[in-house]
């Protein structure tokens, strides 16, 4: 009998064992699940806060992008713009009445050729075209001035606004001189010409008398 219930004392020992045994792998397997599960957390929060972050770092650029932009955008507008002292300049003044006597002056001597007798048709067409090219010339250069000083024309900073008008004034100062030399050539020539034509009717007289 006392062998009997140790056996049995025996079997119940080691199933409670085999049960301690299977409950605490069973424990350690739950354990090492919720683990993984605490670092799949861990590693889902971390992902999605680095999406936020690229999503706002993208955001980021693009403002920046837009905002570059705008900025370039200004910048190339206001360069476009005039400031109001340079179209004051004295520079600008002297440059506009230089081209207007040029204008005014070589179509005054356009006139006086195609009304003078003195000058040869072929030498008039010569005229014609030397001081119609000044014209053209004068007439463009103005208009350049005025693209300079008039604002959304030209996107220039104002060193560069006031450098080209430096340029257009002496530009314009050397076709006035040209013109003036050309002129004064001219009015020798037709000097020369008229005195040539009286010296002749003089002569003419002259000898009419002596018949």
């Amino acid at each position: 009998m006392n062998k009997i219930i140790g056996a049995l004392l025996l079997c119940l020992l080691a199933c409670t064992t085999s049960a301690q045994g299977i409950f605490n792998q069973k424990a350690t397997q739950i354990k090492r699940y919720m683990e993984q599960i605490g670092l799949l957390r861990t590693y889902l929060r971390q992902a999605e806060r680095g999406y936020q972050i690229v999503d706002k770092g993208l955001h980021t650029i693009r403002d920046i992008k837009t905002g570059e932009f705008n900025l370039h955008d200004l910048y190339y507008k206001s360069l476009k713009s005039v400031n109001p002292e340079i179209r004051r300049l004295s520079k600008v003044d002297a440059a506009v009445q230089t081209g207007t006597a040029i204008l005014r002056q070589a179509s005054q001597m356009i006139r006086v050729n195609n009304r003078s007798e003195l000058l040869e048709a072929s030498e008039k067409r010569y005229v014609v075209s030397v001081l119609g090219k000044i014209i053209d010339d004068a007439e463009k250069d103005l208009q350049y001035l005025d693209d300079l000083i008039t604002a959304d024309r030209m996107a220039l900073t104002d060193d560069e606004r006031i450098k080209r008008i430096n340029q257009v004034s002496i530009v314009l100062q050397q076709t006035s001189a040209v013109l003036q030399r050309f002129t004064a050539e001219l009015q020798v020539l037709l000097r020369s010409r008229a005195q040539q034509l009286s010296d002749s009717e003089q002569m003419n007289r002259l000898y009419n008398l002596k018949k």
